[in-house]
This record gives C-alpha cells, structure tokens and sequence, in this order.
C-alpha cells in the first residue's frame, strides 16, 4: 500500500510503516471485524480480537522486513501516563481527567525511549460505532501521543463504521486549528477505515478544514 497520496505536503515522516499497518488492516480477515454468535447469529464486534488479528498480521510482514524493524517492538495494550502535562481539548469541548491509558498498539523501539527517531505509530482501534464524546477522547489521546510522548504518527483505526459517516462526527467534534503546533500534528494524526473490505485513510488535519 502507498499513503502518499492522502497527504496534501511531503509526509513528515517516512511512511514506511504507516504503509505496512493499511496492508495489514485489509489482510485481517473479516471474520475477526464481525462474526456470529450464539443460536440467533447476532453480530457481534470486539476491539481486542480485531486487534489481536491486526496484531499477528503486522508481525509477519515486519518479520519479512528485518531491515526496517529489527530493532523495533510491536507492543500491544502497553501502559502510558497522560496526567504530567494534561490533556489538550483541541478545541473539542472534550476533558479528559483519566491519568493512564492503553494504546492498541505501538510500534517503537521501548517503553523506556522517547526519541522521535523511534516511536513510529501508535494506534487505538474501535470496532464499532462510538459516540462523539468516545470518538473524540480517542483522538485527544492520540494528540497527546504525539505532543508528549514524541510518536511519528498516530492512528485510529474505524472498523464496521461507513467512513462518511465517520467524517461528520469528527467534523462536528473538532474545528480547524489554529495554532501551527496544532495543525502539525493534526497532519500527523491519521484515520484509517476497514468497512465492508474497503480500506480508508485520510489525516485529521484535512478532515477537519
């Protein structure tokens, strides 16, 4: 896969693994985004075992790529500590008082490092649809991984939600932003959609002009 194309300047960041996380998003089959269950065949959607699945996949494609990973870790549900600097609202109206969270996944070289050289994504995934205020203390957070923690990029990942549908929430969550600090990491905060075996992505920064 070739990300490229949804950045409106050169990426700031190589893309290299942005690229590899949207080719394993569409080889997870689609019986780990949705799946039946009990004797009514209720759909059911869970977070963790899409990503559980996403998981697995990125870690054969990073096997076969030693040259970009060897000294990284994919890590998953690794803790992470928001309380020191607080949380910016971005503008959103959204306050988050929560001190630890969990990111879905990361991909960087150790708990212990905070070089920019070596945090390359962070991801929160949601398998199902969320309401505005859930939607938006995801992407705080994400913002918060990127301003504080020092994270390349920052990604959530849609699942089983139309991404049409999805724009409009964050349009009515979060306006344009006005600070140039604001707006460099709303170009690093990526959204991707998995829908119906259709693949989505597009920077925050540009759904939010």
């Amino acid at each position: 896969m070739d990300l490229r194309n949804i950045f409106k300047q050169e990426p700031p960041f190589s893309l290299i693994y942005l690229n590899d996380l949207g080719d394993a998003i569409m080889n997870v089959e689609e019986k780990y985004c949705h799946w039946a269950y009990r004797i009514d065949y209720t759909n059911q959607k869970t977070e963790r075992v899409f990503t559980y699945e996403l998981y697995h996949q990125f870690r054969l494609m990073a096997v076969s790529k030693p040259q970009f990973y060897n000294d990284l870790r994919l890590d998953g549900e690794v803790g992470k500590r928001l309380a020191d600097l607080g949380l910016e609202n971005c503008g959103s109206g959204i306050y988050i008082t929560q001190g630890q969270f969990s990111p879905d996944l990361v991909i960087h070289l150790a708990q212990t490092n905070r070089e920019e050289e070596y945090q390359k994504l962070v991801i929160e995934a949601k398998t199902k649809y969320v309401r505005n205020d859930e939607l938006g203390e995801a992407i705080i957070k994400l913002n918060h991984y990127i301003r504080v923690l020092s994270f390349q990029y920052a990604i959530l990942i849609s699942v089983n939600t139309d991404f049409n549908k999805l724009l409009g929430q964050i349009r009515a969550i979060f306006p344009k932003p006005k600070s140039d600090n604001l707006q460099n990491r709303f170009g690093r905060i990526i959204i991707m959609s998995r829908y119906q075996e259709t693949f989505s992505a597009r920077p925050l920064l540009e759904i939010c002009n």
